[in-house]
């Protein structure tokens, strides 16, 4: 997608667990946006959530609550 230049500030990324830092950087170099489904991310074993490395990318993600067949959507309790 990178290569083919249809990234851009209208595309939202979401979970991005295996997304490597050279991927997170064509990201952040794109303008896109993402959305990290922290609760359902906590609770898949063996991935982790790339909060920190998005914002050390420049990427201020969003939360979404994902799907509530897989967990709770609610993120604050």
């Amino acid at each position: 997608m990178h290569d083919a230049g249809v990234q851009g500030d209208d595309l939202t990324f979401v979970h991005c667990c295996c997304s490597s830092q050279e991927e997170i950087a064509m990201m952040a170099d794109a303008s896109v946006s993402a959305s990290l489904g922290v609760h359902c991310e906590l609770n898949a074993q063996g991935i982790g959530i790339p909060l920190n490395r998005m914002l050390a990318a420049g990427i201020r993600p969003s939360l979404s609550g994902d799907t509530e067949t897989k967990c709770s959507g609610d993120m604050f309790t």
